[in-house]
């Protein structure tokens, strides 16, 4: 069923702003737990989870025995990695926070890291941190510590964590409130404790990992759960630079904040974003620079001349569980409008290994519909020859964009985020197969090459160089 909340009248693109307001009037970044200000550890889960309620799909495949064993393998490992790194100096610590990978040169990288690292490596020294990596990663040609085995210590350490008791009847009361505000049904509770727990955890492995490494710069990537990480490298006073790697946006809260003050919020000191579109989204105190995104502009130049467009070729792009009845109905209105078509349809990561259990038979069967369920080839491929895609909220909307792709936007979820482009004709905003069809007609999108330099400049690697050796 669908969230009680998103079916209100403020709906899907009102909650940030709902949530924003709610955390000010309650001032939680101000309060604290074990002595330490929990909100900002804590935020984006809770929002998440209201965010999701009512929606819940069961992607995973591995069994529990092979996955401890894993862990304790990793832990090991981890430890052992350690003692070998600890006592170093490096200039540059990395963060790989994404856990999705990349093919590149028939490898399988950090698309947000791994091109940096490779140009700077040379002059600086550097560590790479992979969160969800079991071993150690040698095509990044950098020293590197594995923390995927730390997630069951961590889960373990919790079990012996307790709040005060005041602390407890606080974490309850603000539970009830969150629930009774958003009109939801949620064991915020038990959020809150868990999330703040792993976040004061990796708080204080981090704190001695980085100071014993007389680290200079942390890097990172924002995936909403690296507060902990941010907050030990600000108690020492390292730099942190957050690279970026989806959508900013006004209706992303990781980005919005009440104030611009920033003294609270566990954020980073400097983000390099895509392009200078981007910038003005950001909502907190920091230091905004447009460099672009050097994986994109390493594959675009490496297979623009060997793909060409083909005009009956369409790709969507799947928002997984909240736009998914919609875009699955109009691809389904276009493959029978358009026989003659090939329809990409690609599902998002979380929904290749289960994603026949929830799409319609007749989807499935439709003869000219492909569903993209893996990574066998390179997204940036499928834009290079497609001549349209159709979506709703997804960043890899904005990337098709890059690749001169005519676009259209379904007005349903987050199509909002696409606003600017609306306007200036950009992007073209439907609300069905036809639509569609009478707008592939007229070739309306004529302005669609002129904004891609602002969404993602060029050069982006040197843009990049230039910033690290100025911040060194």
């Amino acid at each position: 069923m669908r969230s009680i909340y998103l079916s209100k009248m403020w709906n899907l693109i009102d909650l940030p702003a709902y949530f924003i307001r709610f955390e000010n009037e309650n001032k939680l970044f101000e309060k604290r737990l074990l002595d330490q200000k929990f909100w900002a550890f804590v935020r984006w889960s809770v929002y998440d989870a209201i965010l999701k309620i009512g929606y819940h799909e069961d992607n995973r495949t591995h069994n529990k025995k092979s996955k401890y064993f894993k862990y304790i393998i990793a832990l090991y490992r981890y430890f052992f990695i350690r003692r070998k790194i600890i006592h170093q100096n490096y200039d540059l610590v990395f963060v790989n926070t994404s856990g999705r990978k990349k093919d590149y040169e028939n490898i399988e990288i950090d698309s947000y890291s791994y091109p940096i690292i490779q140009k700077l490596k040379n002059h600086y020294n550097i560590l790479l941190i992979d969160l969800f990596a079991d071993n150690i990663l040698p095509e990044y040609n950098c020293d590197s510590l594995p923390m995927y085995g730390t997630e069951l210590l961590d889960r373990s350490l919790e079990l012996f964590m307790r709040f005060s008791n005041q602390d407890f009847l606080y974490v309850n009361l603000l539970s009830q409130k969150i629930n009774s505000y958003f009109d939801v049904s949620s064991n915020v509770s038990k959020i809150i404790k868990r999330n703040f727990f792993l976040q004061y955890f990796k708080l204080n492995r981090f704190k001695k990992i980085l100071s014993k490494c007389s680290v200079k710069v942390l890097v990172h990537v924002n995936n909403g759960s690296v507060s902990g990480i941010i907050e030990a490298a600000n108690q020492l006073g390292i730099k942190v630079v957050e690279l970026q790697h989806g959508q900013v946006t006004d209706l992303h809260v990781a980005y919005n904040y009440y104030t611009e003050n920033s003294s609270n919020y566990a954020v980073p000191d400097f983000i390099l974003t895509f392009g200078k579109f981007w910038n003005d989204s950001i909502k907190y105190k920091c230091h905004k620079e447009a460099v672009g995104y050097p994986y994109l502009d390493i594959i675009r130049k490496k297979i623009e001349k060997k793909i060409s467009k083909d005009k009956n070729k369409i790709i969507v792009i799947s928002d997984s569980f909240f736009t998914r009845k919609e875009l699955v109905a109009i691809t389904m209105e276009l493959a029978r409008l358009l026989p003659e078509y090939i329809i990409y349809y690609k599902l998002r990561l979380e929904e290749y290994d289960n994603w026949k259990v929830y799409y319609p038979k007749e989807f499935q069967t439709t003869m000219n519909i492909v569903v993209i369920d893996n990574n066998n080839r390179n997204l940036y491929e499928y834009f290079q020859e497609v001549t349209y895609q159709i979506g709703t909220g997804s960043t890899a909307l904005f990337e098709g964009l890059a690749f001169g792709v005519e676009t259209f936007i379904l007005n349903i979820g987050l199509y909002l985020i696409f606003n600017n482009l609306i306007e200036k004709k950009i992007v073209s905003l439907v609300t069905n197969a036809n639509e569609v069809l009478d707008l592939m007609k007229k070739n309306t999108n004529s302005n669609k090459y002129e904004i891609t330099d602002d969404l993602f400049l060029i050069d982006s690697l040197e843009k990049m160089e230039s910033f690290f050796y100025k911040l060194l």
